[in-house]
């Protein structure tokens, strides 16, 4: 910079003659001796041309002012002088020389030079022309950068060579040396509205040409992923006249934006806001629409595109930084220019891949490109960048989202768990330091109440009733009849979060009334000493009465502690008992994590949202069914939930017969597999990763069995995949799932060994036999009398089943898609 300044010091003038001037230098015009060919003239022209382009209003340019520079010239001003210095056979590019400062006097204007310095010589003009040539095509700033770029390249060119020694070619016959040839003059170039002016000479491979370094503007190559499950999505609304018009904008506004090679260019951050509009548009239209499947496609579209939204928002804003580098790069670092590879996000991870890899797996969700998902994301978690650490944020968002939804109301709970109790027992006691007999009668309530909370599951037991007793207390010689009623209320806690189960201390309170029935005693038969004895008794009992109200409501207390504690206990141990040995405690053995996502309670229903997934597995993706509104319970299992939990079977990279594969199934899962005889000559070795894979759609339950061989007579057959199809069915409060057609059977097998497979397979997975959803034990319990299975759905890989009452000829909805 230092040096460009020194050299614009040097040539700039330091007094510019008045426009009018021009035409009293009449020997300036005229060819010179030191300029052969009108080099002169040419560069004379040039330089008024130029120094016409900082001309101030009323058409001269300033004078005697050292510190005024002309204005920089325009690209359409510098082609102009380019093309008019053609005329000539030397090429000279228009640039100002230096004149001699012009005086004016008097009216006339009559202009006096002054003494002119002596003409330069040829190679200092020569000199003058090519720094002036470079200064007017060239950002030294941004040529700097090009230069050593060249450099690098010639450099590896040069080492990647054998080096040959050339010799300079003697002078021709004629006395005259060979002339070199000059290189070929730069053309101008402009890449984008940011990206500034490039020069790049003909014949010269651009940057992205070469692989070396770095460059800002659109990389020609593959175009951004196809959201095709996106588009598939739309596709079936642009049939529904509703949500046609919709459709068709969405989809022109996703292929303008999907149809580049990357997320970059000043117009992306339009298109995602446009489409980010058309996804609330989505929302607006599924309220105001009466057609429930309408709806739910919709909402389906909608959170495709908020999902993608998301995570191509973020990757645009990666791309931006990644340019802003690129620039800052090129003008004050080399080390871009020497870093050969392709254009990352951070820490290796590219986004047209992580992208395709998402779009992947929306199309196949496969455990396989879940796992590069997942890895790619743990990357970007790690990463310093909080870009990146967005990018990671919007997947494990929408992407390992909850796979297990649950939700029960507090009508189905109290009919669980609220019941009335009435008990009659005898009495025996001592009350007040008194002996009491007699016999009680206890009848009560229990109930559960739903306290709203977020976070976590709080509810709250609640017991009332009241002790009827009928005693007779003995005093020795005096005995006292009385009735009592024992009013108690007690109510305990419980709260559920992700850290376990608490129980708050029961609270009780209690309230006793008391009414006399009769005294006798050992002297009424005596005349006036009867009346005396029993007067005394009653005073007693008088003074007695409020230490007995204490004593009685204290034990009524105690006994009404005691029986909600015992109870209470019970039946969270044996629930968490359940849970444990049914499913957290196989799942952590397996490395498959149980986390509570969301946990809400409110005064109708308690909800938990669950994530069955490892730290290398994804969760849900899809949004899931909806719950009728009258369901007292509901469930929905996402496809990844059954196949990351499918790992607790043990079967990867195992090696079973027929009979251990049996009493391993039987272990595991004692509620579907049947006793029966199998075929003790067959083994099964099962692939080293998802042997077991499930599969949710269009109303169908897909079961995918991999396994690297399955032997039999001693032929074992490779790389079989065994696909078996279910469909649900509903009876009641009772649903199973029963297979659909025949086996499939994938793999290089021939027409023999085809049928051998079906025929082992059909005997593993036989036709009759049934995968039960929801299984009561006992069918005639009247708690839940009037009530129905209102919900099963299987779609989007989604299994959504509700229970609810029942009601006329209603029949469970089994779906929810426009087809």
């Amino acid at each position: 910079m230092l040096v460009g300044l020194l050299l614009l010091c040097l040539m700039a003038p330091r007094y510019w003659r008045s426009n009018d001037a021009a035409d009293i230098s009449d020997g300036t015009a005229k060819k010179s001796e030191s300029y052969p060919n009108g080099a002169t003239e040419s560069l004379v022209g040039a330089g008024k041309a130029a120094m016409s382009f900082g001309r101030r209003p009323g058409g001269s340019v300033a004078e005697n002012d050292p510190l005024n520079l002309w204005a920089a010239p325009t690209i359409e001003e510098l082609i102009a002088a380019r093309a008019s210095a053609h005329r000539f056979e030397e090429p000279a590019f228009g640039w100002p020389v230096i004149l001699p400062p012009a005086t004016a006097t008097g009216s006339d204007r009559t202009v006096a030079r002054v003494a002119a310095p002596a003409a330069p010589g040829p190679r200092l003009t020569a000199t003058f022309e090519r720094v002036g040539r470079i200064f007017t095509q060239y950002s030294p700033l941004q040529a700097l950068p090009r230069l050593t770029t060249k450099a690098v390249a010639l450099y590896r060119l040069w080492s990647s060579q054998p080096i040959v020694v050339r010799q300079l070619q003697p002078p021709g016959p004629d006395g005259t040396a060979h002339k070199l040839a000059s290189p070929a003059p730069s053309t101008l170039r402009l890449l984008g509205p940011e990206d500034g002016q490039r020069v790049v000479p003909p014949g010269q491979r651009s940057l992205a040409q070469q692989g070396q370094g770095q460059v800002a503007g659109p990389i020609v190559g593959d175009p951004w992923c196809v959201p095709q499950v996106l588009f598939d999505q739309l596709e079936r609304l642009t049939r529904h006249p509703q949500s046609a018009h919709w459709a068709e904008q969405t989809i022109a506004q996703l292929h303008a934006l999907t149809k580049r090679g990357r997320l970059e260019g000043h117009d992306v951050q339009t298109l995602l806001e446009s489409l980010s509009d058309s996804a609330q548009e989505a929302v607006r239209m599924a309220d105001d629409t009466r057609d429930d499947r309408l709806r739910v496609e919709l909402l389906r579209a909608h959170w495709g595109l908020a999902r993608r939204i998301d995570c191509w928002a973020v990757m645009h804003d990666i791309r931006i930084a990644e340019l802003s580098r690129e620039r800052f790069a090129s003008r004050g670092s080399l080390g871009a220019f020497f870093d050969s590879t392709p254009s990352k996000t951070v820490d290796g991870t590219d986004e047209i891949a992580f992208t395709e890899n998402l779009e992947a797996y929306e199309r196949s969700r496969d455990p396989q490109v879940a796992r590069r998902v997942v890895l790619e994301q743990r990357e970007l978690e790690s990463s310093t960048e909080a870009h990146n650490r967005s990018l990671a944020d919007a997947v494990e968002q929408h992407y390992r989202n909850a796979n297990v939804r649950i939700a029960v109301t507090a009508e189905l709970l109290n009919r669980l768990v609220a019941q009335e109790r009435s008990e009659t027992q005898a009495l025996r006691d001592r009350i007040a330091g008194t002996p009491v007999r007699g016999r009680s009668r206890l009848q009560s309530e229990s109930r559960v109440r739903l306290d709203p909370a977020t976070g976590r599951w709080q509810l709250t037991v609640e017991a009332e009733g009241v002790v009827d007793s009928n005693t007779l207390a003995d005093g020795g010689r005096a005995r006292v009849r009385s009735q009592s009623a024992t009013d108690f209320t007690a109510h305990k806690s419980i709260t559920v979060d992700p850290d376990g189960v608490r129980l708050q201390r029961t609270v009780v309170n209690a309230s006793t009334h008391n009414r006399l029935m009769g005294v006798t005693t050992d002297f009424d038969w005596v005349p006036l000493l009867g009346s005396y004895a029993r007067d005394r008794a009653v005073s007693e009992y008088a003074a007695r009465r409020g230490r007995a109200r204490a004593e009685v409501e204290s034990k009524v207390s105690a006994q009404a502690v005691n029986q909600i504690d015992r109870e209470t206990l019970d039946a969270v141990e044996s629930i968490e008992r359940q849970v444990r040995e049914r499913f957290t405690d196989r799942l952590a053995e397996a490395g498959v994590d149980l986390t509570p996502v969301e946990m809400t309670t409110t005064q109708e229903r308690m909800v938990a949202r669950l994530r069955v997934a490892g730290d290398h597995q994804l969760g849900s993706h899809t949004p899931r069914p909806r719950a009728l509104s009258d369901s007292l319970a509901s469930v929905q299992v996402h496809e990844t939930a059954l196949t990351n939990a499918a790992v607790t079977l043990s079967l990867d990279g195992n090696r079973y017969t027929a009979v251990e594969l049996q009493r391993l199934l039987r272990e595991k899962l004692p509620s579907i597999t049947p006793d029966g005889a199998t075929r003790q000559e067959v083994a099964f070795h099962f692939a080293e990763q998802d042997a077991i894979q499930f599969y949710i759609a269009d109303g169908r339950l897909e079961f995918r069995l991999a396994l690297t061989s399955v032997e039999q007579d001693r032929r074992a057959m490779r790389d079989v995949i065994v696909h078996a199809y279910y469909v649900p069915i509903v009876n009641g409060l009772d649903a199973e799932l029963v297979r659909d057609g025949s086996l499939g059977i994938e793999g290089r097998l021939s027409s023999a060994e085809r049928a051998r497979l079906h025929n082992v397979f059909n005997s593993v997975l036989p036709p009759e036999r049934r995968l039960p959803l929801l299984r009561l034990d006992n069918s005639d319990d009247p708690r839940l009398e009037d009530l129905m299975i209102t919900q099963l759905v299987l779609e989007d890989g989604w299994l959504g089943l509700a229970v609810g009452p029942a009601s006329g000829e209603r029949v469970a909805e089994r779906s929810r898609s426009l087809r």
